[in-house]
């Protein structure tokens, strides 16, 4: 099974993004060992039911149950006040149920950005370099211009992409190459035009990278009902330079998650990914 995604952003409102998965469930031994249980959010013990042996299931009130293999110590995905259920399943999960977590590798943690045409020298570079700074400060992944990472984004500028074509009122396309086990592979960010025609400002043109490079590790656009920040579908998405902290905190727990890991309900399951890395190619496969 092959997924990829692409989202096409808009200069004054963006698009969505879907993607799904199947779930299993896990063991209900008794627990050979029992895991140290922390909270994602603050790094503190939690008090949690955990079933199982090798293959256990935790749960603890104000947080996703997981289905994981057994180890010394689980991390557990808060589901409260401050990151709800509905702001996880959009940003992370493409607001679908159940819907499969996409990531880059276990083991990666730096992006190479290969800068192409448009955005070789000049403001849109600057620019590009900074957004890349940005989301470096902010997640897992090390983003920098003009190295060669352990997984390569190229961005540039194609007027001509048959993605503009039916998405006429685009402003960027970014697609991102993952087969059935979750994991992101390659991406690439397609810009229409990296000049003032297209964009009202320079800093108009940063936030759609720093949203597009967003795309590029695994996240969604954020739940139109909820907070607002640099990955929403909506004009004001354009007031954010920066990722919030709720998006920063996502950030950081999707990279603890094994890719292809399914959100069924209120339960993770890292058992349920589908499929191998081999065979992924390009597609795109939802815009609006």
């Amino acid at each position: 099974m092959k997924q990829l995604v692409a989202v096409a952003l808009f200069v004054v409102i963006g698009v969505g993004c879907s993607k799904a998965g199947t779930g299993i469930s896990g063991a209900s031994a008794v627990p050979s060992v029992t895991p140290t249980v922390l909270d994602g959010k603050t790094g503190q013990p939690v008090a949690a039911a955990v079933s199982g042996s090798g293959d256990i299931t935790v749960t603890a009130l104000g947080f996703f149950t997981l289905k994981t293999h057994a180890s010394p110590q689980v991390i557990l995905w808060p589901a409260d006040a401050y990151l709800s259920a509905a702001y996880t399943k959009a940003a992370i999960y493409g607001q679908k149920d159940p819907g499969t977590l996409y990531r880059m590798a276990p083991g990666v943690s730096v992006v190479g950005i290969t800068a192409g045409a448009g955005f070789t020298d000049g403001p849109a570079a600057e620019r590009l370099a900074t957004a890349a700074e940005v989301i470096s400060a902010a997640g897992a992944l090390h983003y920098q211009v003009g190295i060669q990472g352990q997984v390569q984004v190229s961005v540039y500028v194609d007027a001509n992409d048959p993605g503009f074509v039916t998405m006429p009122n685009a402003a960027a396309l970014t697609y991102t190459q993952a087969a059935g086990d979750g994991i992101i592979q390659a991406a690439k960010v397609v810009f229409r035009s990296s000049g003032l025609g297209t964009f009202y400002s320079w800093d108009n043109l940063q936030h759609a990278a720093t949203h597009e490079l967003g795309h590029t590790s695994g996240l969604n656009h954020l739940d139109p009902g909820g907070e607002q920040g640099i990955m929403s579908a909506s004009a004001a998405a354009y007031s954010y330079l920066d990722f919030t902290d709720r998006e920063k905190l996502v950030m950081k727990l999707q990279y603890i998650r094994r890719p292809g890991t399914v959100l069924s309900g209120t339960t993770e399951n890292e058992f349920a990914v589908a499929g191998s890395s081999a065979g992924a190619t390009w597609h795109l496969v939802c815009a609006q």
